[in-house]
């Protein structure tokens, strides 16, 4: 095992801290549908230790194993001991028995498809308004220590959503920066195994947020600022990039945390006229470093608005819904239950503040023209109150 990849399942993942308890077993996607302790957070640990200490030759099953965890963080909110399970199992990808199953993806973010080439291969059409959507939004003079960070996905494709979320931000009397220098978080990276590339880019966005030195960064998608609060996990504490990680770290906020706060300063809000709405959580926001019911608050104190509640409450895991969602798997199974429920009863909008989870959304529905809800992000429906 290369000695990088090594140390941080050590010193971040607490590889060897885990008791192998089984608490984490009963909140895991994987296990529930598999009913396998391969594929269970703590039978992965196991199978880490044994690998980490040379006692393991893997095979197909330990790379299915770290395939099928599609990094919910469920595992780690009720895990009693510091040991990381979903960390590990992100830093495994990079470990050579999952080469040949992230051959493809690897060579696609190498080529640099990403992330035009790389979206537009799994079904999503650039929008029109992409190209030009920075010119307006450029940053404006006497910022006031906000910087909107849009993420690639909804750059190149989803626009509409940074523009509301820009629009929001000025109803509430701000002048926001865009953070131009800083195009991707690094996860696709991650998840295809590529650590090198993900600490270079990591490294890289480091840089220019300390160049910008806001007070405070607004990620428009949930699974961009999980990513960038997990940075710290991927450099030595006191190394100087270590620092910097964990400075960039404190000042990251998602976007629901930063309205929710604002909103009390508007003294009326125009009705949705009866909108009937549901709520597609993603996992960024109910597990780990983001956990929040922002999202869900904000949505009950709007006027008009009639929530509807998921059959399935499972949340949505974001990137790995994007890469994996096809498959017969626990992500497919629990997106078509909501497909199905949909068929049943259509709600007027899908909030899905997850950019790849909206996207994969806007996908599916274009395949499906009788399921009449459209999907929206949260600043989009909040632009309608005002």
């Amino acid at each position: 095992m290369d000695e990088t990849i090594r140390s941080l399942l050590e010193k971040s993942a607490n590889l060897n801290r885990c008791v192998l308890c089984g608490k984490c077993a009963s909140v895991c996607l994987s296990f529930k549908h598999f009913k396998s302790e391969v594929f269970s957070p703590r039978g992965r640990m196991a199978l880490f230790q044994s690998y980490s200490s040379g006692n393991l030759e893997p095979g197909e099953k330990f790379a299915s194993s770290i395939m099928n965890c599609f990094a919910c963080g469920a595992c780690e909110s009720v895990c009693p001991t510091p040991a990381r399970p979903r960390l590990a199992g992100l830093l495994m990808r990079s470990a050579p028995p999952l080469s040949q199953h992230l051959a493809k993806l690897q060579k696609s973010l190498k080529a640099g498809n990403f992330p035009v080439g790389f979206f537009k291969a799994a079904g999503l059409k650039l929008s029109p308004a992409a190209a030009s959507f920075i010119q307006p939004l450029a940053p404006l003079k006497h910022a006031e220590g906000i910087l909107y960070f849009a993420g690639c996905l909804s750059d190149s494709f989803m626009p509409e959503s940074i523009r509301a979320a820009w629009n929001l931000i000025q109803q509430f009397g701000y002048n926001p920066q865009l953070s131009s220098g800083v195009v991707c978080c690094g996860a696709p990276y991650l998840f295809a195994g590529l650590l090198a590339d993900f600490c270079r880019i990591a490294l890289a966005n480091i840089k220019e947020f300390e160049k910008a030195r806001p007070k405070t960064i607004l990620c428009g998608c949930p699974s961009c600022a999980a990513v960038f609060k997990s940075y710290p996990d991927f450099f030595e504490k006191n190394s100087k990039e270590g620092k910097a990680a964990l400075r960039l770290a404190s000042r990251i906020a998602v976007f629901p945390d930063w309205l929710e706060k604002a909103l009390p300063s508007k003294k009326a809000l125009l009705s949705l006229e009866n909108l009937n709405v549901i709520y597609d959580e993603p996992c960024s926001l109910k597990y780990g470093v983001c956990a929040t019911k922002s999202p869900s608050r904000i949505l009950k104190s709007l006027p008009s608005l009639h929530v509807e509640k998921w059959r399935e409450d499972d949340c949505t895991p974001g990137l790995p819904l994007f890469l994996y969602g096809k498959s017969n798997n626990p992500i497919a199974q629990i997106q078509n239950a909501k497909l199905a429920q949909l068929k049943e009863k259509a709600v007027d909008v899908i909030v899905a503040e997850d950019s790849f989870s909206r996207a994969w959304w806007r996908i599916e529905l274009m395949k499906r023209p009788s399921i009449k809800s459209r999907v929206s992000s949260l600043a989009e429906l909040m632009m309608s109150c005002f």
